[in-house]
């Protein structure tokens, strides 16, 4: 059992009111449950945190987190016994973040208190460590949170490495989003097809990858127009990427983990008669396709690409509404996790290409087409799935997919956000991503072979003449890998602690 809980809410954030004035409940609770309760004071991520913070200096954040451990959070006379969840955000540090933890950090120095920080999908971490190393903080003192989202033994060591603690805080927590992919379950042959519409559909990854690339090739004039190039290019880079999510969806859907190391007569496609796309069986291997959910194949008709720039961000704009209208109809079709997650990651990340595209067709032509976003008419917060990404400010942000090139798409891609009013953020680089699950074997369709055994052999022995000793990728479930090396780190830890 326990008889302590750390309550790490910041101001304005799940459940803690803008003010901190309701922290009194938390006396109740401790009081009715004989549990002791330590209170924290932190900011969050700046969509999240109210007015008064995104208008405080770092000097008058410091008092507050002073007065909150000294004097009482939010006039109750409850102290803080310790700072945190102090954020930052997903592979970037903005200007008000980093305010903030300098100020924790200097809150810390001064009352001796602990510190936790948040990290969004275990990024930003050494770069936290140095921001509190600048202001003077006992990095003894410091845990950096929800580094179990990042399985990557190196880089867990590399930032125990510099004196801080790190917290395994997301145990338990499944389909965060594809930044962590969801592992293989259960199959969903129906549900694969219907999510084929996201793959090959008119609409669908394929067609907008396809509609911006040969637009980005065909641009003329782009040094006089690098603005809006800079936009569809970027954008298209971008697609490249979310096809390879649907793919990895479908793949996950079709496995079946009974036929991993099945033998005739148990290796059979008997089952699949009659369930979803025979296709996926007979010529897929298991695996997606470049079709629609009806089986017919993508084709270079959907591709629009005129040469008129307002015309090509007017399909643009309708192009990506269209996406937004099968998506959610996927959504609803399909209620497998993995359909799930991809759908709520693609809907996030496609509406901030709708807005992208409102923005360049206003700054071309004074129509303000932001006014007719979201289309479909639903809140895109509203959906579960999509509220993990919101939370990281995926929405509003646009991610740019190179180090020397697209820098003019912040011309375009900019003020508030039609939905919340938040600023749009143009971020350098791309989203950091995570290893593939591999997955198993099926071999009821040979894949990637009736025997895969024997081909494992030969690759083995090709490695060795080669002077391979073992596989050089990575994946996320490779055996005695970085899951199994984190597994028996884990178990080291608490052998530890029980002797």
């Amino acid at each position: 059992g326990f008889d302590t809980v750390v309550d790490l809410s910041p101001y304005g954030v799940v459940g803690r009111s803008a003010h901190g004035e309701n922290v009194d409940i938390l006396e109740r609770v401790s009081r009715e449950s004989g549990v002791h309760i330590v209170l924290g004071t932190a900011t969050y991520l700046g969509s999240f945190s109210p007015r008064w913070v995104a208008e405080s200096t770092v000097d008058e954040l410091e008092a507050r987190f002073i007065e909150d451990i000294t004097v009482g959070v939010g006039g109750t006379g409850l102290q803080a016994g310790i700072l945190g969840e102090q954020a930052t955000g997903l592979g970037v540090i903005l200007p008000h973040e980093e305010l903030s933890l300098r100020a924790a950090a200097r809150a810390h120095v001064a009352t001796g208190v602990g510190l936790v920080t948040h990290t969004t999908h275990a990024t930003m971490a050494l770069e936290q460590v140095e921001i509190l190393r600048e202001e003077g903080a006992d990095l003894s003192r410091v845990v950096i949170g929800h580094m179990d989202i990042r399985p990557d033994l190196d880089y867990l060591l590399e930032v125990l490495d510099l004196g801080v603690n790190i917290a395994f805080d997301t145990i338990g927590k499944q389909f965060w989003d594809f930044f962590l992919e969801p592992p293989p379950s259960d199959p969903d042959p129906a549900g694969a097809a219907a999510v084929q519409e996201l793959m090959g559909g008119k609409f669908g990854e394929m067609s907008t990858f396809m509609n911006y690339t040969f637009q980005s090739f065909n641009f003329r004039g782009r040094q006089a127009a690098r603005p809006f190039y800079d936009l569809i290019a970027n954008i298209a880079a971008e697609e490249f990427g979310h096809i390879e999510l649907v793919a990895t969806a479908i793949n996950t859907m079709l496995t079946d983990a009974g036929q991993v190391d099945a033998r005739a007569p148990d290796a059979t496609l008997a089952q699949y008669k009659g369930v979803g796309n025979p296709h996926h069986f007979l010529a897929g291997g298991k695996g997606a396709l470049p079709q629609d959910s009806r089986g017919l194949p993508w084709t270079g008709e959907n591709v629009f690409s005129s040469g008129d720039l307002v015309e090509d961000l007017t399909h643009n704009y309708f192009l990506e509404t269209g996406a937004r209208n099968g998506k959610l109809k996927v959504y609803q079709m399909v209620d497998h996790p993995v359909a799930r997650a991809l759908t709520g990651y693609l809907l996030v990340r496609g509406g901030v290409h709708q807005v992208a595209y409102a923005r360049a067709l206003e700054n071309l032509t004074g129509v303000n087409m932001m006014k007719a976003f979201p289309a479909p008419r639903i809140e895109t917060a509203k959906i579960p799935e999509c509220q993990p990404h919101i939370k990281e400010n995926l929405h509003r942000t646009l991610y740019r997919f190179s180090t020397t090139d697209y820098h003019e798409m912040a011309a375009v891609f900019n003020g508030p956000h039609p939905e919340t009013g938040e600023e749009l953020i143009v971020a350098d680089g791309p989203p950091e991503g995570a290893l593939p699950n591999d997955l198993p074997p099926q071999t009821d369709v040979f894949a990637p072979d009736y025997a895969p055994e024997d081909i494992a052999e030969i690759a083995q022995r090709l490695r060795k003449a080669a002077g391979f000793d073992a596989p050089t990728g990575k994946v996320a479930n490779e055996p005695e890998g970085v899951v199994d090396k984190l597994k028996d780190v884990v178990a080291d830890a608490k052998d530890a602690a029980r002797s």
